[in-house]
């Protein structure tokens, strides 16, 4: 049983917040950066593309750091600078050949380092992206966001007994962080402890509330058996009518065929919204028993303001996967910000959203 809640309950992980560090022009370490800066005309333009990055104006910063190094700044710094430049862009793969190319000559440099780790999550490459993450915070050890967003990747390569082991940690020397609870809720569904994943996803939304958290806590609740209160998360994150239809889901996947076409009638009367889709589920019920739901893979990492609430999420580079396959829960896609209104569709194995 567990294992089918497993291939349906797909969840985001919240990319979001992290990409919000580069998104908004900072970098981890800037201020011992800003200490190597040349003075003279390259350090003037380094200066008017960090205020460039810091507005909001990634292009406008670029072309600054690339007037800087023509002006004779150190190349080192201005690779990294551009690194930085382009993950606010969302243009990743430019990042993560910029931060490469600073590493050449730096591979101790902890800022390429977390940049580097940073686009290859968003390149779908959360493998490559465990390496530079943890040879950031063997470089600087206080990194708290390449620690949570190391928790992440952990997390995406389904490493995850290693997710919860980093994740846990970062939370107990970087403080509480609503996104890392969510991640850490996650890697915990994934291991089927979910008692401890809803916890974690209570403690994240005690701490910013979210329809994202509100519908992962109520496929927490479903997989420990708490219909009740699964129904609960799930109103709180969609409505009655999702609610209806994705506790329906949570019943077919137990084998209550009855209770689920309760749930699956229920939606349907209450808003025609669902009609088809809770309609689909109701006939799968009645033609041929019960049936696991069609899984649908990862969600896409996005960049937004949630975490640069870079996700859950924004659209990172393709990864060539095939085309998703629809859930048969109702949700919400994920958006630049998780400030949805209804909840996100369970999904299996993001990408997700550090």
């Amino acid at each position: 049983m567990v294992g089918r809640m497993g291939r349906f309950f797909a969840v985001l992980a919240c990319l979001a917040g992290l990409a919000g560090l580069v998104g908004c022009g900072t970098f981890l370490g800037g201020s011992d950066k800003a200490a190597k800066a040349p003075g003279g005309e390259a350090g003037a333009h380094l200066q008017a593309g960090d205020a460039a990055l810091a507005a909001g104006q990634p292009q406008k910063a670029l072309e600054a750091y690339d007037r800087a190094g023509k002006a004779g700044a150190d190349e080192a710094l201005v690779l990294e600078r551009q690194c930085r430049a382009q993950l606010a862009g969302n243009a990743y793969r430019a990042a993560l050949d910029a931060c490469r190319a600073c590493l050449s000559r730096q591979p101790d440099d902890p800022e390429a380092l977390y940049g580097a780790g940073y686009a290859s999550l968003m390149l779908h490459n959360p493998t490559a992206a465990v390496g530079y993450l943890e040879k950031a915070l063997e470089a600087r050890p206080d990194m708290t966001q390449a620690a949570r967003t190391l928790g992440l990747a952990h997390y995406q390569a389904q490493n995850h007994d290693q997710a919860v082991a980093v994740l846990e940690k970062a939370l107990e020397t970087g403080g509480t962080d609503a996104d890392t609870q969510n991640n850490l809720g996650l890697a915990f569904l994934s291991l089927n402890r979910a008692d401890e994943a809803a916890a974690a996803f209570q403690a994240s939304l005690s701490a910013k509330d979210s329809p994202r958290t509100r519908n992962n806590l109520g496929l927490a609740l479903c997989q420990a058996g708490r219909f009740e209160e699964a129904y609960a998360a799930f109103v709180a994150a969609g409505g009655e009518a999702a609610a209806h239809n994705n506790l329906g889901v949570c019943y077919r996947e137990r084998g209550m065929a009855d209770k689920a076409a309760e749930e699956f009638e229920q939606a349907i009367a209450r808003n025609p919204r669902f009609y088809r889709r809770a309609s689909e589920n109701l006939n799968r019920l009645t033609t041929s028993g019960v049936q696991p739901p069609e899984a649908q893979p990862a969600a896409t990492a996005k960049t937004a303001p949630d975490q640069p609430k870079a996700k859950g999420n924004a659209d990172g580079a393709k990864s060539g996967k095939k085309p998703e396959k629809k859930s048969d829960a109702a949700g919400t896609k994920a958006g630049p910000a998780p400030g949805q209104s209804a909840p996100e569709s369970p999904a299996v194995t993001p990408q997700a959203a550090a």
